[in-house]
């Protein structure tokens, strides 16, 4: 049994294309392949639908976006982008705790290889 695909329509700057996906497609995965397809830092972007912020957690299904709904790639400004860093604490089986500084387009095995080496 194969997933249907349900392409969603980004747009950044002017320039609309069919980002691939099946409707258990994350809207992370989507906001990904759409950075990697325009050949922009994700970093400095956020996939917008009509102006909102979209959780990027969401599957493509439960991401209430109407059919043939097009979602923007917009650019951050420098003070959004400082909001996109976030904390995160590890608790070792010793019961120590470490702290790390991450941007949140880290991948969780990229925190994970962060703290392996402090």
């Amino acid at each position: 049994f194969e997933e249907s695909a349900m392409p969603l329509t980004v747009e950044n700057r002017g320039v609309k294309k069919a980002i691939p996906a099946t409707p258990a497609s994350t809207l992370a995965q989507i906001f990904m392949q759409a950075c990697a397809t325009f050949k922009v830092d994700a970093d400095t972007h956020a996939l917008r639908h009509k102006k909102k912020d979209l959780d990027l957690t969401l599957p493509l299904r439960l991401a209430n976006l109407p059919s043939g709904a097009v979602a923007e790639l917009c650019e951050l400004d420098p003070s959004e982008s400082a909001k996109r860093i976030v904390q995160v604490a590890l608790q070792r089986e010793d019961s120590s705790r470490t702290q790390g500084t991450f941007a949140c387009s880290n991948s969780l095995w990229e925190v994970l290889k962060k703290f392996e080496d402090l």
